[in-house]
Parts: structure tokens; sequence; C-alpha cells
């Protein structure tokens, strides 16, 4: 039985079925033709329009996918490469400048002008300019970090070569070969003169050998004299090896060098003597560090073991 409406008659005592109106049908529909409506242009301009997009429509809509994941790969690039430098930086500061004694580079210069306010409005113009512009910053910042590495690594390159050179420089041989030594007759320290006879300072160390053995210079360097010494030193050689160090060669039979020669660590200056103050053939050491002597015992690293540097190191004790 169809349902309906009623409304109650008092003149009948009867319920009457109300009777709508073509008016109130028509009123009654527009909530759901607005439905209808709207459901219709969504369907039109979502839907269908994306189902059947124009040649041209399509293309673009590829290239923007394209350019999308073009950028999303070179972003994941940008961060890989710059995570890459964070790790240079880290090494850079913690072990290599580290290794060279050198003050890690700050903060503030390694991220100089990272964030700043470069004018990126020429960008503006293209179509996905917030993605352009978005890379161009990236780049940008690589940019920066990498000249600030690359002359950091400059700096290391430098030091390293600075320090082969002090290594090669810096006395670390015998002067006279083990073979050839008698004894070491005096060393570093307060001594009684064996010619004058009184306590004075001794600033090196004598080493006993015959007669004409071969000096040999105990680092590189350049003579900067090569002759009989106005004191007690007789035939003399003095080498500048950079740095601060000098070392002395003092009582020579023969000289093997000249004023202004360049000399390698083991080359030959001279052969062992008695000239000058000396009582018996022996070489007379001395290394200086900015021209005040200091005990030449702690250069003797690259020729002797362990068990000889300490007994020589007792003798020293025992003797001064």
């Amino acid at each position: 039985m169809a349902k309906g409406k009623y409304r109650f008659n008092p003149e009948t005592l009867s319920y009457d079925k109300i009777q709508k109106s073509l008016k109130t049908y028509l009123i009654a529909m527009i909530p759901s033709a607005i439905s209808v409506l709207f459901t219709s242009l969504f369907l039109y301009f979502v839907v269908f329009d994306y189902l059947l997009e124009s040649p041209s429509q399509r293309q673009l809509r590829k290239q923007n996918e394209q350019i999308t994941a073009a950028y999303n790969e070179m972003k994941k690039e940008l961060d890989r490469m710059d995570k890459v430098l964070d790790d240079f930086a880290k090494r850079d500061d913690n072990l290599y400048r580290l290794t060279f004694n050198e003050e890690p580079i700050p903060a503030r210069l390694r991220n100089q002008g990272v964030g700043g306010s470069k004018d990126y409005t020429e960008y503006e113009k293209y179509e996905n300019s917030d993605l352009i512009i978005d890379v161009a910053r990236k780049i940008d910042i690589l940019e920066r970090k990498i000249v600030v590495q690359s002359k950091s690594f400059d700096r290391l390159v430098s030091l390293a070569k600075t320090r082969q050179k002090m290594l090669r420089s810096i006395p670390a041989i015998q002067p006279v070969r083990k073979k050839d030594l008698n004894h070491i007759a005096s060393f570093f320290g307060m001594r009684k003169h064996p010619i004058l006879g009184y306590v004075r300072m001794h600033s090196g160390i004598d080493f006993s050998a015959q007669r004409g053995k071969p000096v040999f210079v105990t680092g590189d360097g350049r003579v900067t004299e090569a002759g009989w010494s106005k004191g007690g030193y007789g035939r003399v050689v003095v080498v500048d090896h950079g740095f601060g160090y000098t070392t002395v060669y003092a009582h020579l039979n023969r000289i093997n060098v000249r004023e202004g020669q360049k000399v390698k660590r083991g080359e030959k200056v001279g052969t062992v003597g008695s000239t000058g103050l000396s009582v018996s053939p022996h070489l007379h050491y001395e290394v200086r560090m900015n021209d005040v002597p200091i005990d030449p015992i702690n250069f003797f690293y690259s020729d002797l073991s362990p068990e000889e540097y300490d007994k020589i190191l007792e003798q020293s004790e025992k003797t001064n």
C-alpha cells in the first residue's frame, strides 16, 4: 500500500490525503539536481578530461612528470654529494689536520655564505621555477663547500711536502759509522777540558776514530762554513738544515765540501782528524737549535737499536 501524508478535515470529521502540487515537486527536486550537476562537472573535468585529454595536453603532462622525476633524482645526487663533502670535512678536521698539528677549519668558514640571500629571481620566469631555484640553491651551497675544502687540501699538500723536507733535514744518523767508531770519548755537558785543564761546558759529543775515517752529514742542508776555525775547532764544517737546525763537524783532517754547497743526509763532508785544540783523532759533533747547542744523543735514532741507545744514555749519565 502506497504511503502518503494525510490531513484531518474538521468539517467532514475524516482524514483527507494531501495532494502535492507541481511546484512542490520541483522545489523538492532542486537539491538532488544540484548534486547531480556537481557530480557531472567533477566527472567531466577530472575523469573525462584526463581520459580524453588532447595530444598537446598529454605531452605537457608527460614532460612535467619527467621534469619532476629528473628533479627528484638530481636532488638525491646533490644530497649524496653534500654528505660526501661533510665526510671529507670531518676527516679533514679530525684526522688530516690533526696529523700536521693544524687547527680545524671553523664552522663559520666552512658554511660561509650557506643560506645566504643570493638572488634567484631570474629563474622565476620559467615553468617549474620552484624546482629550478631549489636545485640552483643546492648547487651554490656545494660550490662554496668545495672551494673551502679545495683550499684546505692545498694547504695539507703543502704541509706534507714541508714535513717530508723537514724529516729529511733533521739530524737523524750518527756522523761516524759504527764500524769505524772506537768509542765515544766525551758526551754533552760539563767536563774538564783535556788541554785547558778547567771545567767548562762541552757542547757536543766526541766520536773517537782513526784519522782519515769518513764523516757524514746527518741531514739534508746547505754548507754555511767549510774551512779553518778561528776558535779551537781546527778544520770545521757547519751545515744549516733549516727549521732552526744546525750541525757542526770539527777537528777534521780533510774537508770534502765547500761553502754554499747543498748536501744530502749520508753524504761525506770530511774525514776524522785532530786539528785545533785536540789531543787525539776524533770528531767533535754538535747539534744546535736556533743557534743554541742541544744534546746530539737525541738524534741517533736512525743508526742505533733500543739497547745501544740505552747504553749510550747510561754512559752519558755516568760521564756527566
